[in-house]
């Protein structure tokens, strides 16, 4: 199956896998090395779902409470709003508690809000769901995100099926989040079975509110069903509309020579574009381009590996490494290279190759020198980049 064939996170792993040949996976370490590293076969998306990947509740209750500055100053639910906003959340309790019972919409909402978040008084979630189900029934549009929330955490009694029926309840009342977050839904089959023809839908309901987010996601849905020349219409929509994520995605479809839309020279622009802005997977991936080019360009490849590996990003820190290892567009640093390869492997999205260019580089090394280095390598990521050298490039 061609790389342009699987979910665009597929692809992308896929196509950083490629990175692996383009900087020649055989380690020469010399007479310690261990044998050559082979490079890994790409894998498939992990079965286990996130539901924050669907569904994410705001961090901040604050973001749910964007419509109370309307709400009548001398009512008990906005005196329970200042005292909210004053932090005085046991006074918000009691007023929100008043209000809500004398039916007022807001004070049942904020009420919800402080049970299922422990404010001012123990959490209670199940009590949360009831006040969040009467705020809803009473047209507060964003009890019914938060009963999806908490559907989708499994918390009050609620379970990832209700979440769906929650945001269906949403999506019908035109709210953009459940709109985007339906399509998401039934693309992965959580919270349900999964329907890309519903997904589309919602997904096209998301943009025409105004959701850019949902032309990446659709894009991604696209793809996967081999509509290469769609996808790419709608990340490049979704660059103009500021999404920085679109940019790298579009960068990386175009840059697979098995794509129907493979276009180098406008890889590397979009590639460059993600990259400047900020985003770590997009420069691991021009890091990539530049040194697969032609010619390729080593030291401006080390630059990207080098600023994707002190972002944090797990390929970054392995193909820095490599590029330290080998010296290629940088000066050889073995110890260095021994210290990003250890944060590689250590990470979260680490593979085989990360932990055996890291036992070739350990063999490469003296005791005394690896003790320190491991030290190092457990230093927070930011006080070890500012610690030490980075590397000179060539």
């Amino acid at each position: 199956m061609g790389l342009n064939r699987l979910l665009l996170a597929c692809l992308i792993f896929g196509f950083l896998s490629f990175s692996v040949q383009a900087q020649e996976n055989k380690i020469d370490l010399g007479a310690n090395s261990t044998e050559p590293i082979e490079p890994e076969e790409p894998t498939e998306l992990a079965t286990e779902v996130d539901w924050q990947n669907i569904f994410k509740v705001p961090n901040d209750p604050n973001e749910q409470l964007r419509d109370f500055d309307n709400a009548d100053i001398l009512s008990e639910a906005a005196l329970a709003y200042q005292a909210w906003q004053s932090g005085d959340y046991v006074k918000a309790r009691v007023l929100a508690a008043l209000s809500g019972a004398d039916g007022d919409a807001q004070g049942q909402f904020l009420f919800a809000i402080l049970l299922d978040n422990g404010l001012g008084g123990d959490k209670q979630p199940i009590n949360a769901v009831k006040w969040y189900r009467e705020a809803a029934s009473n047209d507060v549009d964003d009890a019914w995100l938060a009963l999806a929330g908490m559907a989708f955490e499994s918390r009050g009694g609620l379970s990832s099926s209700d979440g769906r029926e929650f945001l269906i309840k949403a999506g019908e009342l035109n709210v953009p989040e459940a709109m985007l977050a339906l399509g998401r839904s039934f693309t992965s089959g959580f919270g349900g079975q999964p329907n890309e023809a519903k997904a589309e839908q919602w997904f096209r309901r998301a943009i025409a509110s105004g959701v850019n987010e949902a032309r990446v996601a659709l894009a991604d849905l696209l793809l996967s069903q081999n509509k290469d020349d769609e996808a790419l219409a709608l990340y490049k929509t979704a660059v103009f509309g500021g999404s920085v994520e679109a940019a790298w995605k579009a960068g990386v479809l175009q840059a697979d020579p098995d794509s129907l839309v493979f276009a180098p020279e406008n890889a590397g622009r979009q590639l460059q574009t993600a990259a400047t802005a900020g985003n770590l997977l997009a420069m691991t991936a021009y890091g990539v381009f530049l040194a697969s080019g032609t010619p390729p360009l080593p030291a401006s490849a080390a630059r990207w590996f080098r600023k994707a590996a002190e972002g944090g990003e797990a390929e970054g820190q392995y193909l820095y490494a490599l590029a330290l290892a080998k010296g290629e567009g940088v000066s050889m640093d073995r110890e260095l290279a021994y210290e990003w390869a250890l944060r590689s492997a250590a990470s979260a999205d680490s593979k085989p190759e990360y932990s055996q260019l890291t036992e070739a580089l350990r063999l490469a090394l003296t005791p005394a020198s690896r003790d320190l280095i491991h030290a190092r390598a457990k230093m927070p990521l930011m006080i070890a980049v500012q610690l030490k050298p980075a590397g000179n490039t060539e």
